[in-house]
């Protein structure tokens, strides 16, 4: 029944249709929402809308030698992605130490998801003395890594 057909204080569709309206535009909101967010999750790269990708770092061989009071040690590490663990080339990967030195201190892991350092310290290996430690973090970024990983750990007796 059409408003003006309905006498001024008896409309007995004005409920009804009060209900219905507010009852669609809420249904209508939630749909929208529900697209936004579905939309929202959808991308190319999962990791985000700036391409970031960070990648895992284990280690895959080392060999160090005492070469009079200084240990040099060298490191290949083994890239892999985070979904199925299938090793990564290109990747960027950054070495850190908690003493000495490691070069190259940034390295492009090769066609076989691997990249190699060489680290250089002060002390001899062995004994009840401190420990070093090298970390290393991979990603797709030349300018950003957000999770270091511990890489590799040596008990040395003093410098």
């Amino acid at each position: 029944m059409r408003r003006d057909k309905q006498s001024g204080l008896w409309r007995p569709y004005h409920g009804a249709m009060t209900y219905v309206t507010s009852s669609l535009r809420a249904g209508i909101a939630v749909v929208i929402v529900s697209v936004l967010g579905w939309l929202g999750g959808c991308s190319d790269n999962p990791s985000g809308a700036d391409g970031y990708q960070g990648y895992f770092v284990d280690l895959f061989e080392s060999s160090a030698d005492q070469v009079n009071d200084s240990v040099h040690v060298h490191v290949v590490v083994e890239v892999g992605d985070s979904i199925g663990g299938s090793r990564v080339a290109g990747a960027i990967v950054r070495f850190r130490v908690s003493r000495g030195t490691v070069v190259p201190q940034t390295v492009a892991t090769g066609a076989e998801g691997l990249a190699t350092g060489e680290w250089t310290f002060e002390g001899v290996m062995g004994g009840p003395g401190p420990s070093v430690l090298l970390q290393a973090c991979a990603s797709n970024s030349t300018s950003r890594c957000d999770e270091y990983s511990m890489t590799l750990i040596i008990s040395i007796r003093g410098p």
